[in-house]
């Protein structure tokens, strides 16, 4: 419902900060409002993109040159692309709801049903463990329904080795300076780039305290 926490609130209890993959100019209220209720600092970083995203280029980046090799999805992007060419240029409804909020079972139906009634192609990526409600055969060809298997979870141990080199010698701090100059010359948000300053800040400060 609106005005209530996200379902992720209860999973980051004991953390002592908090750090979002946006950056002030899009999401500055949202940080400052999770700040405020969550009674942690907060960082917004991010963009945080793979490397290519970054590089000027005229070309397409394919989605298998960036995705995660056991994160699979149920379609290529070949097959969707072949998909897509084949539809009027606009034609096409786009349903997506992110990773971290998405419908009930009951609203999925719902949301079934009506594309299922419809007469426009569409693509629908549902989260994992929501199903089709059938609707991949009732409709046929006439749409996608799009899901990545996002089972794969970041290791505690990853985390730990994370921070110990965000808290380690000249070397890391060195290569912290050129990653900033290079996100600089890229377009890289300027309040993204004082959130990762102040976020090392917070980390070593909380090293000396301990």
């Amino acid at each position: 419902m609106p005005g209530d926490r996200p379902p992720w609130v209860p999973e980051i209890e004991g953390s002592i900060g908090l750090m979002f993959n946006t950056c002030d100019d899009l999401d500055g209220q949202f940080i400052k409002y999770m700040e405020d209720q969550i009674g942690l600092p907060a960082w917004g970083v991010g963009p945080l993109l793979p490397e290519m995203y970054w590089q000027p280029s005229h070309s397409l980046i394919h989605d298998q040159e960036i995705r995660e090799p056991k994160r699979q999805s149920n379609l290529t992007e070949g097959e969707v692309i072949q998909w897509l060419e084949t539809k009027p240029r606009g034609s096409v409804l786009y349903v997506a709801f992110g990773s971290e909020v998405g419908p009930t079972m009951e609203e999925y139906q719902q949301l079934a049903n009506g594309l299922g009634d419809s007469t426009r192609p569409f693509i629908c990526v549902i989260q994992p463990g929501k199903g089709s409600c059938g609707l991949d055969k009732k409709v046929g060809d006439r749409g996608y329904m799009v899901s990545d298997d996002l089972s794969e979870t970041v290791k505690e141990d990853d985390i730990v080795k994370g921070i110990e080199m965000l808290m380690g010698d000249e070397e890391m701090h060195n290569r912290a300076i050129l990653i900033k100059a290079k996100l600089r010359d890229d377009g890289f948000p300027a309040s993204s780039e004082a959130g990762l300053d102040a976020f090392r800040g917070f980390i070593l400060n909380q090293k000396a305290i301990n």
